[in-house]
């Protein structure tokens, strides 16, 4: 009896031991991950912010639908990375692009037959950076609070 609970006891410490390792190891591995996968999409957030910027101030129609035709796909790929991503924010929802969309698209010279320029410093310019920060800081936000407890 004594002589098998010498042998069982240590190998099950020695197993207890490297599943605790192990699942440890895989929590920090996704979360650097998951860290590396936001990174990417701010960046991705921000490219698509200057060229929502530039679609806005430019007075030529070729460049603004050849900018507009860039950033429908992109608003696309973010909201697909976000739902990929499914971090939530303080009330428990999962953050998305929906707000900033509405911003870019519901401006009343999105894709207009006859889009007028618009100043570097309109309200509606404001308005989309002040989205896209909100959408940057609500991520911040929510996997600081997700994995960094």
């Amino acid at each position: 009896m004594w002589e098998s609970a010498r042998v069982v006891v240590p190998s099950l410490l020695v197993i207890f031991g490297w599943m605790y390792v192990s699942y440890d190891n895989n929590k920090r591995e996704t979360r650097k991950e998951k860290r590396q996968f936001l990174d990417r999409t701010i960046l991705f957030l921000e490219d698509i912010a200057e060229d929502v910027v530039s679609y806005y101030i430019t007075a030529d129609q070729a460049e603004a639908q050849k900018l507009s035709s860039k950033i429908d796909p992109a608003l696309l790929r973010i909201e697909g990375t976000l739902n990929h991503l499914k971090l939530k924010d303080s009330a428990g929802k999962v953050v998305n692009a929906i707000t900033l969309r509405d911003k870019i698209t519901n401006s009343g010279s999105w894709r207009s037959a006859q889009k007028v320029a618009l100043a570097p410093d309109c309200a509606t310019i404001y308005q989309i950076n002040v989205a896209f920060a909100e959408l940057i800081g609500s991520l911040e936000s929510a996997y600081t609070s997700t994995y960094q407890k």
